[in-house]
């Protein structure tokens, strides 16, 4: 995904699924993580991993397969 936001999205995820966000901006994640705000990344059956930076640099980067 291209963009973190509040992470509502990861609660469609499925436990067997791994699924990697693309955020530009930390404080982003920080809120999106902060259980006084949104619960959504904590309560993810899914394993899900933040990639801080450019979304287009970082999947450039990527290799096929990488999740990062």
């Amino acid at each position: 995904m291209i963009g973190l936001g509040i992470g509502s999205l990861s609660s469609y995820a499925l436990p067997e699924q791994e699924w990697t966000f693309y955020e530009i901006d930390p404080a982003v994640e920080r809120i999106a993580r902060n259980p006084q705000y949104f619960t959504y990344l904590n309560n993810s059956q899914a394993k899900l991993d933040v990639v801080l930076g450019d979304a287009r640099l970082r999947l450039k980067q990527a290799r096929d397969g990488d999740t990062a």
